[in-house]
């Protein structure tokens, strides 16, 4: 890619990575209210996303600094470069209401957990999109969304015997 177009994307990726430790941030405030052993999980979670999202923070705003769009980076893969290359062009290529769209679902998906709970959330969301926006078959965005919906209540539920916020709902 040419030095402006990654030049230019820059405040977006500053942006976005903002946004990110805000809502890492909020997660991590929100779960001190449960119980420790409720809260495990999502601390740690919340804290190592606020951690990464701080540490690309200082690589964006470094290498801004710099001239350049991000950190430094060398693929050894060609396929990898290939692909990374690819998600480059979908965000630097991206109009406005792909963006409304993607945004829409994360807050579908975000007031949904509030209002219904993990357990109802993650099957339906899973299998909404998946038909919606991926196209994919009812099967299987069923066995995908029921998948889901068993490896979350066998991990938080029956192994880690946790009770997850059932939404207000």
């Amino acid at each position: 890619m040419s030095g402006t177009d990654t030049t230019r994307r820059s405040p977006t990726d500053v942006a976005i990575n903002v946004a990110l430790l805000l809502v890492f941030v909020f997660g991590y405030l929100l779960a001190e209210d449960w119980s420790l052993r409720a809260a495990l999980f999502p601390q740690i979670f919340t804290g190592v996303g606020v951690g990464l999202t701080l540490l690309r923070l200082l690589l964006l705003l470094r290498a801004r600094r710099r001239g350049a769009a991000g950190p430094d980076v060398t693929l050894v893969d060609n396929q990898a470069e290939e692909e990374s290359e690819d998600i480059e062009y979908v965000f630097s290529h991206a109009d406005g209401r792909t963006w409304l769209q993607a945004l829409a679902w994360i807050a579908v998906f975000f007031v949904g957990l509030y209002l219904v709970g993990l357990f109802v959330i993650v099957p339906v969301f899973s299998f909404a999109y998946l038909r919606a926006v991926a196209r994919t078959r009812w099967w299987a965005a069923a066995i995908y969304a029921v998948t889901m919906w068993a490896v979350l209540y066998l991990a938080f539920g029956v192994l880690l015997r946790l009770r997850m916020p059932a939404g207000i709902l």
